[in-house]
């Protein structure tokens, strides 16, 4: 696991893969999620997640950044969809 990914998902990504792939089998996605407060992450931690992500379940996983007007926080919104050309997994 790559360090990004492990710093963002400490103790649930192999359960949050597996929700992933399982929306995208029942067609419930894309699905939004939000990171309230990154400033303990680089950018690099969150290329980290979005290249292993990819490469483990082939969906797309891209991000806004954006602050927060109420709580002056950074914040992250990710989507994940199916992405719009087929990508090669590390598994085929």
């Amino acid at each position: 696991m790559l360090e990004g990914t492990r710093k963002l998902f400490p103790k649930d990504y192999e359960h949050f893969k597996a929700s992933m792939i399982n929306a995208a089998d029942d067609g419930e996605l894309p699905v939004t999620l939000q990171l309230s407060d990154i400033r303990d992450f680089t950018l690099r931690d969150v290329q980290d997640l979005f290249v292993e992500f990819n490469l483990e379940t082939s969906l797309e996983m891209n991000g806004m950044l954006f602050l927060n007007d109420d709580t002056g926080l950074l914040q992250l919104q990710v989507q994940i969809d199916r992405p719009e050309k087929p990508v090669k997994t590390i598994l085929q």
